[in-house]
């Protein structure tokens, strides 16, 4: 790591006491998580996360006015109550997701094989199979039980790398990163990530990119995300375009209530390569929202609203979470008229 990237990340991490004080929080509660059955852990999770929505309602959270506006913004169509029940049904997932993680480091190979299965299998084996060219690159997203996804493919004899962002307790970073790398995975930090990230698809490798949050002001356009106007990282379209690496969506989908998952394997993403590289980073980069739109509409419930995905928006016009923001047709408009234009 370089030393701008190593100083970025230091200037991020708590003190040694508060880290120390919440590190022995944290093993508090998941130390007991981790020896419960599964079935129980998961059920567990499921009423916290609806207590912990329903105070968030009550108390009128940012939390809950966040996820209210951005199920606003991505389902205009319906009503408020169904617009509510995915609400709930999140904060459900949530709360699952949260004490599942807790329980990964006491999930053997074997258990991790048998509640996660491949869909379609044939497609996990074709990227396999297609990474010892230039290797590959996964879109994902914070979807589902998401470490469970990077658990479950190393387990099955594909690990993959991923790009992480430092967290701000270095204990609990490090707790994290030995149960994403139980099973081969690798991290790849942030800051030399995209060197480190062409080195892995040269050498055949994997690597996953969560593609579903804000991106820094040097490495996004403006595209369409449920019909409004997301600043989205285009560093997935330009590694897929040096690399020549294939791009496939691959996210996790529990099965009903229970503990059990699919790791869902969507078709290889056509990308536009032409004489115009920005022009090509910009619309595969419009795919690659488009593609997670879908994935989105079909399990709303599995990804979390409550991040403010549209804070910002283009030419400084003013965020669609403002008390004073204009209707959200009005961001419709705008995102439609330049669809137009292109």
């Amino acid at each position: 790591m370089n030393e701008n990237a190593r100083s970025r990340r230091d200037r991020h991490q708590y003190g040694p006491v508060r880290s120390a004080l919440e590190h022995a929080g944290f093993l508090a509660i998941v130390a007991p998580l981790g020896w419960m059955p599964l079935w129980l852990n998961s059920a567990i999770g499921a009423a916290i996360g609806a207590l912990f929505g329903a105070t968030q309602r009550w108390l009128g959270s940012k939390y809950h006015r966040s996820a209210q506006r951005n199920l606003e913004i991505a389902f205009p169509e319906k009503p408020p109550a169904e617009r509510d029940a995915i609400l709930r049904a999140m904060w459900r997932n949530w709360g699952r997701m949260i004490t599942e993680v807790a329980k990964l480091p006491r999930l053997s190979q074997q258990r991790v094989l048998s509640i996660v299965r491949m869909d379609p299998e044939s497609r996990y084996r074709e990227i396999a199979e297609r990474a010892k060219e230039h290797g590959a690159l996964i879109l994902t997203a914070h979807f589902g039980t998401f470490e469970l996804l990077l658990n479950a493919v190393g387990a099955a004899g594909t690990p993959v790398s991923i790009i992480h962002r430092t967290l701000h307790n270095p204990h609990v970073d490090a707790w994290l990163s030995r149960v994403r790398e139980r099973f081969g995975s690798r991290q790849l930090r942030r800051g030399d990530a995209a060197r480190e990230v062409l080195r892995e698809l040269h050498a055949g490798r994997i690597v996953a990119i969560p593609f579903d949050q804000t991106a820094p002001r040097a490495s996004r356009v403006f595209t369409p995300f449920f019909g409004v106007h997301a600043a989205t990282n285009t560093g997935l379209a330009r590694l897929a375009l040096a690399s020549r690496a294939p791009v496939y969506p691959v996210v996790l989908v529990r099965e009903g209530t229970s503990s059990r998952h699919r790791a869902v394997y969507g078709p290889e993403i056509p990308l536009v390569r032409s004489d115009d590289r920005e022009r090509d980073v910009a619309e595969n980069t419009r795919r690659f929202n488009e593609v997670l739109e879908a994935i989105i509409r079909d399990r709303p419930d599995h990804w979390i609203w409550m991040y403010r995905r549209w804070k910002a928006q283009p030419d400084g016009s003013i965020s669609p979470y403002l008390d004073e923001s204009p209707p959200l047709e009005t961001y419709r408009a705008a995102a439609r008229a330049v669809a137009v234009r292109t």
